[in-house]
């Protein structure tokens, strides 16, 4: 059970969430180098989030779409109330 100060952090809306909520858009949020540049057909997230790490926890901001996206990295997602709805394609490529 989460206690109360960590779950009003959480809860607690961001600025970029106020601004997504009344526009219904996404913002980015996310730097530059955590993209790789040379993929110019889709947003590719890159190891960035694991520099000197093995885990990366992060809050998603609310209140629009997240863009398409792809990574080589396990994503795992929790949500802390209401609902949220998450397509998944997987492209598995085995070489042997």
């Amino acid at each position: 059970m989460l206690n109360n100060k960590l779950l009003n952090q959480l809860l607690a809306l961001t600025p970029l969430e106020e601004q997504q909520r009344r526009n219904q858009t996404f913002i980015e949020d996310l730097p530059q180098a955590a993209f790789d540049s040379k993929e110019k057909s889709s947003r590719t997230l890159t190891n960035y989030f694991f520099k000197n790490q093995d885990i990366y926890l992060s809050k998603h901001n609310r209140f629009a779409a997240y863009p398409n996206h792809k990574h080589t990295f396990f994503e795992m997602n929790y949500v802390l109330r209401g609902q949220a709805k998450e397509v998944i394609a997987v492209k598995i490529l085995l070489q042997l």
